[in-house]
């Protein structure tokens, strides 16, 4: 991954679908976050185990509220220059929570009338997964999402097939092409954000 410091340097927020101890995805997030801070980029990790983002509900925006946690991960949204998802698979889809964050995301907060803190974010995608694709079709559907609240996603993704055996115990990757792939996702995002900053 080329450096980023001679470029000024910019902030990618990283988010996993999944509140799972253990998760493939959560491993994967670490590893990029590793890479890319090894290379001056500053990185933050949302941490949906730390903070428990409920079920997307429009009965509390209706009501003028959005809860806490979802102020806290909007403003972390608004300060980053670049979101990269690491995305598990659900049944050929992408996780609720997911899904919820980024409902929370879109909408607009009726304390502050903040709009969606998507828009015009440079994003990437990725996945890590049990089965032979490595999560494919969840990424195919949460890009089409993703594209409808105005993310500008990078066209190059990372899929990790039969994650339970691709992570060393240092935390990188076993298969050479997802590891290389990853590489040059990173390199992609770090490049549009920061030609976009």
């Amino acid at each position: 991954m080329a450096s980023c410091t001679m470029m000024g340097k910019i902030k990618v927020l990283g988010i996993a679908g999944s509140p799972r101890e253990g998760s493939y995805n959560r491993k994967l997030l670490a590893l990029a976050a590793k890479m890319m801070a090894e290379q001056g980029v500053e990185v933050e990790v949302f941490d949906v185990i730390e903070h428990k983002i409920p079920m997307f509900d429009p009965n509390l925006v209706a009501e003028g509220f959005l809860p806490p946690v979802v102020k806290s991960m909007r403003e972390k949204i608004l300060s980053a220059d670049a979101v990269l998802f690491a995305c598990p698979e659900y049944n050929a889809g992408y996780t609720p929570l997911m899904k919820s964050i980024i409902d929370w995301g879109s909408t607009s907060d009726p304390e502050t009338s903040q709009k969606s803190v998507w828009k015009d974010k440079v994003g990437a995608v990725m996945s890590a997964s049990p089965g032979a694709f490595g999560g494919v079709l969840g990424l195919v559907a949460i890009r089409q999402t993703l594209a409808h609240v105005e993310i500008l996603l990078i066209p190059q993704f990372t899929v990790v097939p039969v994650a339970h055996e691709a992570f060393k115990e240092d935390g990188s990757l076993t298969n050479e092409r997802s590891a290389s792939m990853l590489g040059v996702v990173l390199n992609r995002l770090v490049e549009v954000a920061t030609k976009l900053k």
